[in-house]
């Protein structure tokens, strides 16, 4: 009995693609391995070592980046820009590759390996922020020829973007081409097609817009995020067998009311409200959330989210000089409730809740700081409610001023290098600090105050945030 053994047509030459990148070709016919992942047309020239005949779109990559300097990461070219939209929109353009080719051809030009870029977002995002599959999205990477899936490619580029550093030398802004063109990108396809990969790329969008202090952008992402995940679940009550896990969507969930939280809170001069209504139903994460190992302390922070959202839209309406649902009394008491109830489970488990009971105070300074007679800590007033409340404002403000100086401690053991670091704890308790120096000056001591910079300097390094802060504390 024979046995047909498989044939493979080889080409004699390299095709244009990677002729013109100098990579290796396996010259498999009709389309080499490296042009099919990217989805591109592979073309062979006639003689090896002469020139070849370039395809449109892959004669050089180079056109797709902008460099701005040693200081920062590369941006999106105005041509990239220019390709990438008339790729999402659908548009036959003669020379344009695929979104998912286009994408990939940043990378390559950028010299940015997906292993690598994957490797650098488990360790340092993913850390408190696991709303992706890392066992799925390795195999992924891993594949010998990627799908044309411009939604998965769009979640890899929403991973550069959240993994870049901010410019060192401070001259260029966070809002790059390659943030707004994504952006818009997030939001024409979530009109045409909502699916988990989408979601994740949206609330990455998110955390890089928090993290940078653009909290009006934040929001419209996040409310674009709220939209997606809306349909997801929609999707998911008429077929129970949808393509995405139960414990990846309910992950996103908590992320998109943390995210919603954190930017409600940390915003300093813009009023920015919040994506999800207050009638959003409790949305607490379940213990198989993650796939990949114990996250407790995200379980637990999303939680708080939940439980402080009336707090958040009493801060929004007393800003917006609204009647307020809830009274400040009441507010403040849930979140004396809520500070004792974590201050309690720190006492056995420090590791899972300090990050929940910082958000938490620094949420409770915010509010009470936000109320006119208790912000004049007016201890000479014959009114005993309005001398009581200056009372448990100053004793917030020296918890909020203890937590700053262990922040700034455990940027310390990082070695100036916070990307490791959970953006949400930190920016929650740096917003609370640099409001209690402007609150009261004299609260905190010269070595306190000169340990909050370096803190904001450090914390400057991974989020852009930071250097609002610090200009807010220099005014």
């Amino acid at each position: 009995m024979s046995t047909q053994i498989p044939v493979i047509l080889k080409s004699q030459h390299v095709c244009a693609y990677c002729h013109a990148r100098k990579q290796r070709c396996d010259k498999a016919l009709p389309s080499c391995s490296r042009c099919a992942s990217k989805m591109l047309s592979c073309h062979y020239g006639s003689v090896a070592g002469k020139s070849l005949a370039k395809e449109p779109g892959t004669a050089s990559v180079s056109r797709l980046i902008e460099r701005r300097g040693d200081c920062c990461s590369p941006d999106l070219s105005q041509i990239g820009t220019k390709e990438l939209l008339l790729a999402a929109c659908g548009i036959d353009d003669d020379g344009v590759p695929s979104m998912t080719g286009l994408i990939y051809d940043f990378l390559d030009a950028s010299r940015i390996s997906l292993l690598d870029l994957a490797d650098e977002y488990f360790a340092t995002v993913h850390r408190w922020l696991p709303i992706i599959n890392g066992s799925s999205f390795y195999r992924r990477i891993h594949s010998s020829r990627w799908p044309n899936d411009d939604q998965f490619a769009l979640l890899v580029y929403s991973i550069f973007l959240v993994t870049r550093l901010p410019c060192a030398s401070g001259r260029h802004s966070m809002r790059t081409q390659l943030y707004r063109i994504l952006s818009r990108v997030f939001v024409m396809q979530a009109s045409e097609n909502a699916t988990l990969e989408l979601l994740q790329t949206g609330l990455l969008i998110a955390v890089y817009s928090c993290g940078h202090g653009m909290a009006r952008e934040a929001f419209m992402i996040l409310s674009t995020c709220a939209a997606v995940v809306r349909l997801l679940e929609a999707e998911k009550s008429l077929d129970n067998c949808g393509n995405y896990q139960d414990a990846e969507l309910e992950a996103c969930w908590g992320a998109l009311a943390l995210l919603d939280s954190i930017n409600a809170v940390c915003c300093i001069q813009s009023i920015t409200p919040l994506a999800l209504p207050p009638e959003q139903p409790s949305t607490s994460v379940p213990p198989n959330c993650d796939v990949d190992g114990p996250f407790e302390s995200f379980r637990a922070i999303s939680s708080i989210a939940q439980r402080i959202r009336p707090a958040l839209y009493y801060l929004h309406d007393a800003k917006n000089a609204k009647e307020a649902h809830d009274t400040y009394n009441t507010v403040c008491v849930d979140l004396q409730f809520l500070v004792c109830d974590l201050l309690n489970a720190s006492n056995s488990k420090a590791r899972i809740y300090c990050e929940s009971n910082a958000f938490a105070v620094s949420t409770r300074f915010v509010v009470q700081s936000s109320h006119a007679s208790v912000r004049a800590l007016d201890f000479i007033s014959h009114d005993l409610p309005v001398i009581k409340s200056a009372l448990e404002l100053r004793s917030t403000l020296r918890m909020v001023i203890d937590m700053a100086r262990a922040a700034t401690a455990t940027l310390r053991e990082q070695d100036g290098q916070p990307a490791r670091v959970s953006f949400v704890g930190l920016c929650a308790v740096f917003r609370a600090a640099v409001l209690a120096v402007r609150l009261d000056g004299g609260a905190m001591g010269e070595e306190d105050l000169d340990a909050l910079k370096e803190g904001l300097r450090m914390f400057g390094i991974r989020w852009g945030i930071a250097g609002v802060y610090e200009r807010h504390l220099d005014e």
